[in-house]
């Protein structure tokens, strides 16, 4: 039989290399009474996406940001 809910994993995941864009996971589960038939069993499906939230730097020198706030 199956675990009770709610149940966890831990998925070893590498991100790939910035700039590469979105990224969308996928995830899908079955809920089922354990029985010969599909009568009370129920599929569920998800997905969620992450954009590339790598940040650009900027070049300035010590003379040029002490300028922004005088």
């Amino acid at each position: 039989m199956g675990a009770a809910s709610p149940v966890e994993w831990t998925i070893p995941w590498t991100a790939p290399l910035s700039g590469t864009g979105k990224v969308t996971f996928f995830a899908a589960g079955n809920a089922g009474d354990g029985g010969y038939d599909t009568l009370n069993d129920w599929i569920f499906t998800t997905s969620a996406g992450s954009i590339d939230a790598s940040v650009g730097t900027r070049r300035t020198s010590w003379g040029a940001l002490k300028l922004q706030y005088r």
